[in-house]
């Protein structure tokens, strides 16, 4: 897995839609999500990380897709 960083403009709009859909919200996710590729081959997937739980052995607690 890559090192986290701040999304991308595109990144951000796809998280936005996708939040929209599932009815979750988060005040201020933009400024306080990091995210980081994740290995698996190339398909693009994004472990994310709200500020604080920088952990990449956690358990989902939520999906949003």
């Amino acid at each position: 897995m890559k090192s986290n960083r701040n999304p991308t403009e595109e990144e951000k709009l796809i998280i936005s839609f996708l939040a929209t859909k599932a009815n979750y919200s988060h005040n201020n996710w933009e400024k306080d999500l990091k995210v980081a590729e994740m290995n698996d081959g190339g398909m693009g997937n994004l472990l994310l990380m709200p500020v604080g739980q920088v952990n990449t052995k956690r358990l989902f607690k939520a999906l949003i897709s």
